[in-house]
């Protein structure tokens, strides 16, 4: 407004400099057309008797030499230095009646929004810096604040001087419900004239991040026996680990030899693990061994993602001997010679 004002007091004075310069011109030509006339009058007895004649040829005179000196003026202030002046003070300046047309030209925000991790995934946490600035206008900006769409009010109700920079951080945690990305936000900076009523200036900025996330599954499968034989009991047990970034749900295993295998838990945070055991008897259609089985486990993550799959094996050998036993037995503890000899004896006689 000071500058508005500059610029109406230097033409005015232009103008009124000008204007005194004129009227004090019109009685100059006036009086030298008097003299010129009484002079002729003087010298020609034929203008004497012609007063009216030299009044009007006065008037005359004066009138163009009027039209010469707003001629004049024109030119002066169509002058370069004048134009170079006049555009210095006005430039950006709109004179309309609305306030508000008159300010968003005077005055601008620039903000700049910056996150520190160039990607993320579930439970990683994002600290955005937001640079704002009064950059344009040379005036002061009120009630001035940055509104994120994402996370909401980030400041509010300061003054931002003219080419003023304040910078604040705001952190985000991603959760399941970003995914599958990306993470796109604005930010919102409003400054207002001096009642806080009207808006001055506003902008955005907008920033992306990329979500890359590795569901995983583990399993292993162990038995409590180093070898076996037939008729020997099996105990198998079988640890789910979810070794990903992901939730995951419907987690199962399915032993080839065995079935379903019932777990303890068939939703897994990441890091988490649940564990399920099952036996199995060694037959003789086992023989000759090893036992030799194989599972799957398998798991759910949210949408977006395919789901994924552990596996495992375990061999338990079978180590089998087998064996056969003889026993004798005699229907006396001991004997005599006699009976022995008289036996003989009859056999010869015969």
């Amino acid at each position: 407004m000071h500058k508005i004002k500059d610029i109406y007091k230097m033409k005015i004075i232009i103008i009124a400099t000008l204007t005194i310069l004129i009227i004090g011109s019109l009685f100059t030509p006036i009086i030298t057309s008097t003299q010129n006339d009484t002079n002729t009058i003087k010298t020609n007895n034929s203008l004497n008797n012609q007063p009216e004649k030299n009044i009007k040829l006065g008037l005359y005179n004066s009138f163009n030499k009027l039209l010469t000196r707003f001629s004049i003026l024109e030119r002066i202030l169509s002058l370069p230095i004048f134009n170079k002046i006049i555009n210095s003070k006005s430039n950006n300046i709109n004179l309309d009646n609305n306030p508000d047309s008159f300010s968003q030209d005077r005055c601008e925000l620039c903000l700049t929004k910056e996150a520190d991790l160039p990607n993320a995934c579930v439970g990683d946490t994002i600290t955005y810096t937001y640079n704002l600035t009064n950059c344009v206008g040379g005036l002061p900006l009120f009630c001035v604040s940055i509104t994120d769409n994402k996370l909401g009010i980030i400041i509010e109700n300061i003054t931002l001087a003219a080419y003023e920079t304040i910078t604040v951080t705001k952190t985000y945690t991603v959760t399941e419900n970003d995914l599958p990305g990306p993470i796109v936000n604005t930010a919102t900076a409003i400054g207002y004239e001096p009642t806080c009523t009207n808006i001055e200036a506003t902008t955005t900025a907008t920033e992306t991040v990329p979500l890359i996330c590795e569901p995983c599954i583990n399993l292993t499968k162990e038995a409590d026996v180093d070898d076996a034989c037939v008729g020997d009991e099996i105990t198998y047990t079988y640890t789910v680990t979810n070794c990903g970034d992901l939730t995951l749900t419907n987690v199962n295993v399915v032993d080839n030899k065995l079935g379903s295998i019932t777990l303890g838990d068939t939703t897994l945070d990441p890091d988490e693990i649940t564990t399920g055991t099952k036996t199995y008897i060694v037959t003789e259609n086992d023989l000759p061994g090893p036992i030799v089985n194989s599972a799957t486990a398998t798991g759910t993550p949210p949408a977006g993602y395919n789901n994924v799959f552990g596996y495992d094996s375990e061999s338990v050998p079978l180590v089998c001997e087998p064996c056969i036993n003889l026993t004798k037995e005699a229907d006396v503890d001991d004997a005599c010679v006699v009976s022995l000899f008289l036996w003989f004896v009859s056999l010869v006689l015969i």
